[in-house]
């Protein structure tokens, strides 16, 4: 029995939730994430392509779900392309969020403020944010 869901998916403003490089960047991304979380190669692994996007499902039960949720977190701060990814940790009692772990919340694509804060403001346009996506999905290819 599995006691989570790790979900790895983009944040990619607007619609469609395509650009190209996407499908590179969870490639990479999960290659990195299964030599961070080695029983993640063990686990069942799903590709999901809607209007949502595309995302890649993992499921698990070791490490603990704090643990994967912390070394996501981390992998969103570390990486070049970081603040696209949207590394969700569920299980039977909800999605585990930054908050939780008293961990800061996600920054904004462009000016570094809570990202919720930008979004409720305005603050940028959709092309502004779907150019600097762009921006960060190239930096997979380097």
């Amino acid at each position: 029995m599995y006691s989570w869901v790790l979900q790895l998916s983009l944040n990619l403003p607007g619609l469609p939730k395509s650009l190209p490089g996407d499908e590179a960047c969870l490639e990479a991304t999960e290659k990195i994430l299964l030599h961070r979380i080695p029983p993640l190669k063990r686990a069942l692994r799903t590709f999901c392509d809607n209007g949502a996007g595309k995302a890649l499902l993992f499921t698990g039960g070791v490490p603990s779900r704090e643990e994967v949720k912390r070394i996501c977190v981390a992998l969103e701060e570390e990486l070049p392309w970081g603040r696209l990814l949207d590394l969700d940790v569920l299980s039977s009692e909800g999605a585990l969020s930054r908050k939780d772990l008293q961990l800061p919340p996600r920054r904004c694509l462009l000016c570094g403020e809570e990202a919720k804060i930008c979004a409720r403001r305005g603050s940028h346009t959709f092309e502004e944010l779907r150019r600097r996506a762009q921006e960060l999905l190239a930096l997979v290819e380097e």
